[in-house]
């Protein structure tokens, strides 16, 4: 699979443009599409993508170290090792590096963070850590992605153009 602008250490989530399309490259200056082929400056220096979800929910419930360590790595499995498995993959994570910071700090702000917490975990995150280590690697993502697009909804309310953020439409 070729570089992808997306994965770039010069490539800043956090100044986007036309509803997450376009994202700033700290090299280049300008605006690029994340999904493009990257360019002869491509680096990449091993760092890991946001966790953004899986991160509060720990923090919230106060996540033994076991089993966050058990959390992290699962998602990094299939985040950097199964992209290829999994068409939806790339296009769920340059939109959830966007949204996925938008939804944590309203969640770690919710008056009911812990029990949003507690169904995130047992109904989405501990289900996704069951299928990823039975290979499921596809169903595990799509579950993770239903988890983000109904957290989304609920804090920035439902339309017809984004029901669902972060799977593409069949």
């Amino acid at each position: 699979m070729a570089n992808r602008c997306g994965d770039c250490d010069f490539l800043n989530y956090r100044d986007t443009k036309w509803n997450g399309e376009r994202v700033w490259c700290n090299y280049k200056c300008y605006y690029v599409d994340p999904g493009s082929v990257a360019c002869n400056n491509y680096t990449y220096n091993g760092h890991r993508y946001g966790r953004y979800l899986i991160t509060a929910t720990c923090k919230i419930l106060n996540i033994n170290e076991e089993l966050k360590r058990k959390l992290f790595n699962a998602f990094d499995i299939v985040r950097e090792e199964k992209t290829k498995e999994t068409e939806n993959m790339y296009d769920m994570i340059k939109i959830y590096d966007i949204v996925g910071p938008q939804i944590k700090d309203k969640l770690l702000n919710d008056n009911f963070k812990e029990v949003i917490a507690y169904s995130m975990l047992n109904d989405y995150i501990l289900p996704c850590l069951d299928m990823i280590g039975n290979e499921q690697y596809k169903e595990a993502v799509d579950l993770y992605a239903s988890m983000t697009d109904i957290l989304y909804n609920f804090y920035f309310g439902v339309n017809e153009n984004n029901k669902q953020i972060t799977r593409k439409r069949d």
